[in-house]
């Protein structure tokens, strides 16, 4: 396992020394030729010692760029995960509201089942309604209404949940 990280890590080291020396070139390649357009030919050998000599710093540099650039893909990796993380968490919450929407639903549905079969047209379930609809003027039906669309048990008119018919 050590051996297996030590080598990824020289690896690494290898891909960036290769590709510092790639563009170390390419910088030299581009100083030769300015000073050939120039007319400046005769400087190529002095300003190739000074980069030669300068090298560690121009490594130090371009390392330091690397990391830099590194670090922003890293920042920008943690900002998309972050995205993704709160995206998920609106879609759970969407689903929960709509779940909380569709159970009030039938409350309600139970509610309205309810008042809109107070009057059936037979004459004795007609009787037994005009208590619970005398009642609801009384005011005394509401507190139980209220407690269905709360999602409680009414144990008057037999309701098991608020998502069943009245029975």
């Amino acid at each position: 396992m050590f051996l297996s990280i030590a080598c990824t890590h020289a690896n690494q080291g290898i891909f960036e020394m290769d590709e510092f020396k790639k563009e170390f070139q390419k910088h030299k390649d581009a100083l030769i030729k300015s000073l050939t357009n120039a007319g400046e030919s005769h400087r190529i050998y002095i300003m190739l010692e000074k980069v030669k000599s300068n090298v560690p710093s121009y490594r130090y540099y371009f390392e330091a760029g690397q990391q830099s650039q590194q670090a922003k893909v890293e920042e920008t990796n943690a900002k998309a995960q972050m995205c993704r993380d709160e995206k998920n968490h609106a879609i759970n919450r969407w689903s929960s509201v709509c779940k909380e929407r569709d159970d009030l639903k039938k409350r309600v549905d139970a509610a309205k089942h309810y008042l809109g079969n107070i009057f059936t047209g037979n004459s004795i379930e007609d009787e037994c309604h005009l208590k619970d609809l005398l009642d609801i003027l009384d005011g005394k039906i509401v507190e139980e209404l209220e407690q269905a669309l709360k999602g409680g048990m009414r144990t008057r008119f037999r309701w098991q949940s608020s998502t069943q018919q009245p029975t």
